[in-house]
């Protein structure tokens, strides 16, 4: 349109031109064209019209010109930065043609199948992985579905190498609508299944361990039994934050209370045996273990609830600590010395009637010795006579 208004615009000037210097005559002052009109009110009127109408124009093509280049510029801008995203991304991208061929592919696609670009566009999407019929099938459900999510196939190169992938593609379209094609990005699950056969098999090995030490402490916890059977030992577990205190076998006999399946007692229980004379003392130095912590050991009085006789308890017990310092449980051992004790007392008082004894003999050895000087300062007198008179 500017093109033609131009040349109107230049007609008519070279028109006005001619009539002004061949064809212009005067009538009565006044200019005149080939045609006896007034040259100035039409034709010249019209040519400057013209020309401020090509002007204008001019000037309005000429900036929706530069929009049109500024637009196509930020374009190629956009285009040009989508695609070094593409390319940049460690995940193989192509897309595909409703035909099923490749249309294009990114440098991470090139990479894992050995090929070139050049190579690959144009070719078959399935004719790149060990099983072509389901990647085939893939795609196709992709253009029956519109998506396809965590697709798995395996990736072979020209050397050979196979790589594992999932696949995730969906269909693009374009401004009307229409299907384009499919999109799929590849995620390499190569590392991903050497991770999970390397958890698997530390898997397995903690699991063997997790066996061996439940056999190992199976173990110790029977000859743990047995030695606490063969010494009459008697095992307290007592949690502290449950307030839930549990017995072995051998603390139900030591107390003379009848036995519980599930060995578990309440601390009113424990506190109700033991001596009144001794209960502040032990209970004071038991909730110091609660506390402070480390090992403590002590001896004290309990009356038996099966015969109410009252026994001698040697106890040792420890506090095991949570991170944040604060007890969690409290364990401990009780053993009725009464016996121990007692063969102690009678070693004591045999030692005591013993050490009489040998008092009472050193004073008689005394005694004898006394008499031993005395008789015998007695008889040397007449020792000496008769020897006299024998010479």
């Amino acid at each position: 349109f500017l093109l033609f208004l131009g040349g109107v615009v230049i007609i008519q000037g070279v028109l006005i031109w001619l009539e002004w210097r061949h064809f212009h005559v005067f009538h009565q002052g006044e200019v005149l064209g080939l045609h006896g009109q007034p040259l100035f009110p039409v034709s010249l009127v019209g040519f400057v019209f013209n020309l401020g109408l090509a002007v204008v124009v001019f000037f309005v093509v000429a900036k929706q010109s530069r929009l049109s280049i500024r637009s196509e510029s930020a374009i190629r801008e956009m285009a040009i930065y989508a695609r070094n995203l593409i390319e940049v991304n460690l995940d193989p991208l192509v897309t595909i043609s409703p035909e099923g061929k490749i249309t294009d592919v990114n440098e991470a696609t090139i990479q894992v199948t050995g090929c070139s670009r050049e190579k690959i566009i144009g070719t078959d999407f399935s004719s790149y992985f060990t099983d072509p019929d389901k990647a085939r099938e893939g795609y196709l459900r992709v253009l029956s579905e519109g998506i396809v999510r965590d697709y798995s196939l395996t990736i072979q190169d020209l050397s050979g190498h196979q790589t594992e992938v999932l696949y995730n593609a969906t269909l693009y379209r374009d401004e009307c609508g229409k299907v384009q094609g499919v999109f799929a990005a590849a995620r390499d699950m190569t590392r991903r299944t050497l991770i999970e056969k390397e958890i698997r098999r530390l898997n397995d090995e903690l699991q063997n361990r997790v066996e061996e030490r439940t056999i190992a402490l199976t173990n110790l916890n029977n000859r743990l039994n047995l030695a606490t059977e063969a010494a009459h030992i008697g095992i307290w577990d007592w949690d502290v934050g449950r307030n839930v205190i549990q017995w072995n076998p051998w603390m139900f006999r030591i107390y003379g209370i009848p036995e519980k399946q599930n060995g578990i007692v309440e601390y009113d229980l424990w506190r109700s045996h033991v001596h009144p004379d001794d209960v502040g003392e032990q209970e004071k130095s038991l909730f110091h273990t609660v506390e402070i912590g480390g090992l403590n050991q002590r001896e004290f009085r309990i009356i038996r609830k099966s015969d109410q006789a009252i026994r001698i308890i040697r106890a040792s017990d420890a506090a095991i600590k949570g991170k944040d310092g604060k007890t969690l449980r409290v364990v401990g051992i009780n053993m009725d010395i009464t016996e121990s004790v007692g063969r102690v007392l009678e070693v004591a008082k045999l030692n005591t009637e013993l050490a009489n004894r040998a008092s009472q003999l050193e004073l008689a050895v005394k005694e004898l010795d006394s008499f031993s000087y005395s008789v015998s300062h007695d008889l040397r007198a007449p020792l000496r006579a008769i020897d006299g008179f024998s010479r």
